[in-house]
């Protein structure tokens, strides 16, 4: 699962892409809204609570240059950028990262075990996940479509979800080429058993990007819930292959990608244009980059403390 530790005051982020990236949401939330890009269940109204009043209490204190309060005597009232509606849907409206609430149950598919089960979801930055699909499934039926999960990671998963406490974040990098600039991407970047694979030999080099999610993991202490915040990153390959060293890590990487992650991640479809251009920027930029602590790939994927929004 390649799971890392995640800092406490580090399970939301604000970045020079922070007013674009919430413009975007606010777009999908209004033009897509329920159940398309945002729903909730009644199993996951205690969670939803909550996790209203954690964001009331961090977001002014870990951004006070964007986020305040109104009071009301002695009692806070609402976070003052005026949002109004559900308690879900302000939720949804005052954080970037897409949401999924996960409370234990039995999902459609996975009778002989308990799992956690999707009960509340915001998805305005989905790449091929389709959250009407994937409401009221434990995490078997949510990740049937990934290549061996049930051979090897679901005893692992379903052990993880149960045991983490309240006190561990986690987090973990998931990632993905897509053929253009897309951020409600439903159609997704999989290839799925059965699918045809036709080499794209006419893809726009400058078009593709790589996308990244950082996925961060923690358990609502109060309610029990698991609440995971997905944040996405868009890379234009052609901006990132500058990097010294990106193109000959990144090449190197998809070369050896086991045969059916390649055929899930889509490499069928752009792996013959994006492997040439890589392999030419490779040659290029042959000196490896140094990698963050976090283990991220390059320096222009990083997000320095002085671009936050936090002052």
């Amino acid at each position: 699962m390649a799971l890392r530790s995640c800092a406490p005051d580090d399970w939301l982020r604000i970045d020079c892409n922070y007013a674009a990236r919430m413009a975007h949401k606010r777009r999908i939330l209004d033009e897509v809204g329920w159940p398309g890009a945002i729903d909730c269940r009644p199993e996951a109204d205690a969670a939803v609570e909550e996790l209203l009043e954690d964001l009331v209490a961090y977001l002014p204190r870990r951004f006070p240059g964007v986020w305040g309060t109104e009071e009301e005597g002695s009692r806070v009232r609402w976070l003052r950028n005026g949002v109004t509606g559900e308690r879900w849907e302000v939720v949804a409206r005052v954080t970037e990262e897409d949401l999924a609430v996960l409370v234990p149950g039995e999902g459609e598919e996975e009778k002989e075990e308990e799992e956690y089960v999707l009960k509340a979801a915001v998805s305005a930055f989905p790449a091929g996940f389709e959250m009407r699909e994937k409401m009221d499934k434990g995490l078997t039926a949510i990740h049937g479509p990934v290549p061996v999960y049930k051979e090897r990671l679901r005893t692992a998963m379903n052990k993880f979800f149960k045991s983490v406490g309240p006190e561990k974040l986690v987090m973990r990098v998931n990632w993905g080429i897509n053929d253009r600039e897309e951020l409600f991407f439903l159609e997704g970047t999989h290839l799925h058993e059965g699918d045809t694979a036709t080499a794209n030999e006419h893809i726009d080099i400058n078009q593709v990007q790589l996308r990244v999610e950082r996925q961060v993991l923690r358990r609502l202490p109060k309610s029990g819930a698991m609440c995971m915040l997905t944040k996405t990153y868009l890379y234009r390959l052609v901006d990132i292959a500058e990097e010294p060293g990106f193109a000959a890590r990144l090449g190197g990487m998809l070369h050896k990608l086991p045969e059916k992650i390649a055929f899930y991640k889509g490499k069928p479809l752009w792996g013959k244009v994006v492997l040439a251009y890589l392999d030419e920027m490779a040659a290029k930029h042959p000196t490896l980059p140094g990698v963050d602590e976090e283990g991220r790939l390059l320096p222009a994927c990083r997000e320095p403390e002085s671009r936050e929004k936090n002052s």
